[in-house]
């Protein structure tokens, strides 16, 4: 994995083997993982990223459409019960295949529930879906928020993905 091939290199580079450490980061800085993107930041070269831009298909969600639970979902969020919400939406992508669990995350992107999007979406067949995995809600508010504050936007949204993935009642 490129978790080893990282190490290896490392290990490699501090035995004064540099030519075989570099390809050990070669061969990990292929992989868009976090391992592969120190790997690369090695080497100084560029980030492998292969993003998926998936959309959502009514007709291969039939299940998910038809289960009643996001009509339920819909109804917790109006009434302000999230916990309620978000104890269906887990029980929900519970339920479903791999397949359908992808288009449950794909959805939830599209209705504006980060959240739900990013864990319908932790499988590793699913980390190169970025738009949904890494939203950017309420770009607005955060853009001016972080102006008036000196922080990189960038920075702002990737702390807020990072430490509540866009649950409005995460608490630190």
């Amino acid at each position: 994995t490129a978790r080893w091939r990282y190490v290896r290199g490392r290990l490699l580079q501090w035995l004064g083997r540099d030519r075989d450490a570099g390809v050990q980061f070669k061969l990990a800085a292929s992989d868009a993982t976090f391992y592969g993107f120190l790997a690369a930041d090695r080497l100084e070269s560029g980030y492998a990223l292969c993003p998926l831009d998936l959309k959502f298909a009514p007709d291969a969600s039939g299940k998910l459409l038809n289960s009643g639970a996001l009509k339920r979902i819909s109804a917790f969020k109006r009434l302000g019960d999230r916990v309620g919400a978000k104890r269906e939406w887990m029980f929900l992508i519970g339920q479903l295949d791999p397949s359908e669990r992808r288009q449950a995350g794909l959805l939830a992107s599209m209705e504006g529930w980060g959240e739900y999007g990013i864990l319908a979406l932790s499988a590793p067949a699913d980390r190169q879906i970025y738009k949904a995995r890494f939203p950017l809600l309420q770009s607005d508010t955060l853009t001016a928020q972080a102006s008036a504050n000196q922080l990189d936007t960038a920075f702002v949204a990737g702390l807020i993905r990072q430490e509540s993935a866009w649950d409005p009642n995460a608490v630190s």
